[in-house]
């Protein structure tokens, strides 16, 4: 996540175990050493082959759970930490001049259930199936039909808990929009065939039955969330106007924080 102001310039916000590949640390490593970056305090370092990969990032900054960072007077974020996976896995609340934006990522259960309501923007996964098992596994009880039965069930137990969640919070707009990866060797092929993921478009219609007073927002290619305008004119950006298959998210985080800066001032 890439936030700015006007005073406190460019920063990165990394709200989870770091996935950002080698080549791109190192690129980002050549053109902006200095850049800011801000990791939760997970008992497994989110950097933790960075001094081995020679990767040269001068501005890590480890901060606690659960208490804000203030970036400005008017920009703040919050770290939280998974209850499943706290080893590894957190989430992120950030706040511009009262404007508040909840993204847990993939958690698994973020912060023991305990997420503030009434969010202007809540982000989340919705597709399952990042972790490899049970695809990469064999023998035993590993059969292919376990393994189907398996996957099955745990899409559904997913495609079940996120409407309900989305629902308990009353978010007033919520993007599906972590889970968009493709199982691209050649090797993986198996995986690719056997690892079914959920549909963006169909969580987003679950929610919209249980939940009609939420807008929802379904990321196309070279779509953008203009989060001012929505929160404006909601109708304008519900998923049901939209018909192309989602590929990517492309939210303008900048939009709510220069739009904002201009009503608040």
């Amino acid at each position: 996540m890439r936030m700015s102001t006007q005073k406190a310039g460019s920063f990165e916000i990394i709200p989870e175990k770091c996935i950002f590949s080698y080549p791109t640390l190192k690129s980002l490593s050549a053109t902006r050493p200095d850049v800011p970056i801000y990791v939760g305090d997970t008992s497994r370092p989110v950097f933790w082959m960075l001094e081995k990969s020679q990767v040269q990032l001068t501005n890590i900054n480890v901060v606690p759970f659960g208490i804000w960072q203030n970036i400005d007077e008017h920009l703040r974020f919050m770290i939280l930490k998974d209850e499943v996976h706290p080893e590894m896995d957190t989430c992120i609340i950030v706040e511009y001049k009262g404007h508040m934006i909840l993204n847990t990522v993939d958690c698994t259960r973020p912060n023991y259930g305990r997420l503030p309501h009434n969010v202007d923007l809540m982000m989340s996964d919705f597709a399952g199936g990042a972790s490899g098992f049970p695809m990469t596994f064999s023998g035993g009880k590993y059969t292919e039909s376990w393994k189907a039965n398996f996957i099955k069930n745990a899409r559904k137990k997913l495609m079940n808990y996120k409407p309900q969640l989305v629902k308990s919070l009353q978010p007033k707009i919520y993007c599906p929009f972590v889970s968009y990866f493709v199982e691209a060797h050649p090797s993986d092929r198996y995986i690719k065939e056997t690892n079914t993921k959920n549909n963006a478009d169909e969580l987003n219609a679950l929610i919209k039955k249980s939940a009609p007073g939420i807008t929802t927002w379904t990321p196309k290619p070279g779509a953008v969330l203009d989060l001012a305008l929505a929160l404006m004119s909601p109708s304008r950006y519900d998923c049901s106007s939209i018909s192309k298959s989602c590929v990517c998210p492309c939210l303008s985080y900048q939009s709510i924080l220069h739009r904002n800066a201009n009503n608040h001032q």
